[in-house]
């Protein structure tokens, strides 16, 4: 049975626990030891960059905000720039990241609900804690180590760009190797493009320099790049050469200019020795001033049963201003009948001499249909 002392005791035991309890629920906040506190719960009714908070416990009028003290909410609204707080009307007192920089939009995440925030004062600021479960606080570019040299920043959003040290292009073609340089950083500085077969070109070099495939949409091919000084003769390869027009010849002509113009006039000679794998047919013909140097016969034939016009041409005098130009040539090729015929001969331009730096090969009707013709150099 509970005596009355026993009673007693238990009523004192229960009064001592609520006072405990109800003096834990009003703590004055303006008499906590600095830091010392868990960060203190409040409501916000204020507006984007100037957060209103109201906490459970408020610091009271005439309260003084203690450094260390230290405050989470759940904003209303996103900030969109820099931000203040006004904690129990304690006044309004900026928010900073990273010691002493200023908000920048989305560092604090508003809505409903918003993102956690917590805030702690540092006796000047509101420094920002965090914002979220890992916090948005971004480094500011007034934070970070100056970018020098190899990189440049945009101020605010601190982008970074490699610094330029060579103008943007492509480099290397089918004539020409490309040359890069590289600095002690490993980024090229420099790409030059090299020809193939160029000035410096040695003994016995034997080098391609420009080719053109026929796709039966021109009647010639133009070689405006193979001829220069660099090479002191030529071979020019025929490989299925066929055209779009049955029963036509294909011609060689020659330009001063560049390719700009081709002489058409009665300058070129040429003769051929030829006979037929297939009739009893041999011989050999001759022509003056005509208008090129005519490969094969003027009877080719545009049939794809057979492989076209197939053989070489030797060029000599090409850089000469004093001679004139000479070739000698093989070829073999299909006439209309169909025959296939073996053809070897000689030609030449009787212009006036002069450099020529440019040639074509050109159906007399109708354009070349299929075919690759190359262009090599050689140097003694």
């Amino acid at each position: 049975m509970e005596t009355p002392s026993m009673r007693f005791a238990r009523i004192s035991v229960a009064i001592l626990l609520l006072s405990s309890f109800a003096a834990a629920q009003f703590i004055d906040i303006n008499t906590q030891a600095k830091g010392s506190r868990l960060p203190s719960w409040a409501t916000d009714s204020g507006s984007a960059n100037a957060y209103v908070l109201t906490t459970v416990s408020e610091i009271g009028s005439g309260g003084v905000l203690q450094t260390g003290s230290c405050f989470q909410f759940l904003p209303a609204t996103s900030n969109t720039s820099a931000s203040t707080a006004n904690v129990d009307s304690t006044g309004v007192i900026s928010i900073k990241k990273n010691i002493s920089s200023a908000l920048v939009a989305g560092d604090i995440s508003g809505g409903t609900p918003g993102k956690l925030t917590e805030i702690c004062y540092d006796g000047t600021n509101f420094q920002l804690v965090g914002n979220g479960a890992f916090g948005n606080n971004t480094v500011g570019c007034s934070q970070m180590p100056a970018l020098t040299g190899d990189a440049t920043s945009s101020a605010g959003s601190c982008a970074t760009t490699l610094a330029s040290v060579v103008t943007a292009g492509t480099c290397g073609d089918t004539t020409h190797s490309c040359g890069l340089t590289y600095d002690a950083k490993g980024r090229i500085t420099a790409a030059t493009n090299n020809a193939i077969s160029g000035t410096g070109a040695s003994g016995g070099d034997f080098s391609e320099i420009e080719t053109h495939t026929a796709n039966n949409t021109s009647t010639e091919l133009d070689f405006t790049t193979c001829l220069s000084n660099s090479f002191d003769s030529y071979f020019i390869r025929i490989g299925s050469l066929t055209p779009a027009t049955n029963s036509v010849a294909i011609r060689i002509q020659w330009s001063t200019n560049g390719g700009s113009t081709y002489d058409t006039a009665g300058n070129y000679a040429w003769s051929k020795g030829y006979n037929s794998a297939e009739l009893s047919d041999q011989g050999n013909t001759r022509t003056t001033g005509d208008s090129g140097w005519v490969i094969g016969g003027t009877d080719v034939s545009n049939s794809t049963t057979y492989p076209g016009l197939n053989g070489y041409f030797y060029l000599f005098g090409i850089n000469s201003s004093t001679q004139y130009k000479t070739g000698v040539y093989a070829v073999s090729y299909t006439n209309v009948t169909p025959a296939t015929y073996d053809i070897h001969g000689a030609a030449v331009y009787k212009a006036t001499p002069a450099v020529v730096n440019a040639f074509r090969l050109i159906s007399s009707s109708g354009n070349l249909k299929t075919g690759t013709v190359s262009c090599y150099g050689i140097k003694n």
